[in-house]
Order: C-alpha cells, then sequence, then structure tokens
C-alpha cells in the first residue's frame, strides 16, 4: 500500500463515519518490531478529547495468519471504529472489551463488504 491511497482511503472512510474533523496520522507498511502492540495488523493511539491520533498498520508482507486474509482497508476501518468507540473502551474489563472489540471487527468487515459490493453494483449498472 502507498501512503498516497492509503490517506485516500482515509478520507473516505472519515467521511463515512463522520469523522472528517478528526486528525490523523497514518503510519503504514511497519515491521512487527515497529508495531506498539505486538502481534497486531492494526493499533490505534487516540486522544478523543483533541479528536486526533496515529493509525499503525503492519505491511501485509509479515501477515501470516492462515485463518483470516489481509485486508489494509478493513484494518484502517477497524482502527478507525475504535476513534469512534473510544470514549466506551473499558480496557480495565476484559469481557466487556473482547466484546466490543468483536463487535468493532464485525461492523469494519461489514463497513468495507457492503462498500465493495456498492461498487460492483455501480459498474454492472453503468454496463447495462
Amino acid at each position: 500500500m502507498n501512503i498516497k491511497k492509503a490517506y485516500k482511503l482515509l478520507d473516505y472512510w472519515k467521511g463515512q463515519l463522520r469523522m472528517s474533523d478528526y486528525n490523523i496520522m497514518l503510519k503504514i507498511n511497519l515491521k512487527p518490531k515497529e508495531m506498539s502492540i505486538k502481534g497486531a495488523w492494526g493499533v490505534s493511539t487516540v486522544n478523543s478529547l483533541l479528536k486526533c491520533g496515529v493509525i499503525q498498520i503492519l505491511s501485509e508482507k509479515f501477515t501470516d495468519n492462515k485463518i483470516l486474509h489481509y485486508d489494509f482497508e478493513q484494518t484502517l476501518v477497524h482502527e478507525l471504529l475504535h476513534f469512534k468507540f473510544d470514549v466506551i473502551q473499558d480496557h480495565s474489563n476484559k469481557e466487556i472489551y473482547t466484546l466490543l472489540h468483536q463487535n468493532i471487527e464485525d461492523l469494519s468487515r461489514a463497513l468495507v463488504w457492503s462498500k465493495r459490493c456498492e461498487n460492483v453494483k455501480e459498474i454492472e449498472n453503468y454496463n447495462k
């Protein structure tokens, strides 16, 4: 993923999620040792009060999970949803945090999938 395309996706999803007023820096194509959380594909550092933060995303070449398919856009949306839900994230309660994190994952997949399906419909309609 190149940085220009990454920021284009960031701008698109900030608009979709009504987050255009957030100032977010991307750090992409990172090596595992550069990630602030070991084993993560994406990490968000959020300041909800100032509506700003940093999103780190691991380089695809370091993802070797045989169960999950690496998807930069879905990882980006997942991390943006952490910004949206930051004020209700309770890291001290593992069960609640796990439940919230699972829902963030489900929502990010659904949002990206919906966007891609809509694009296919637009292309199909255009060709008719």
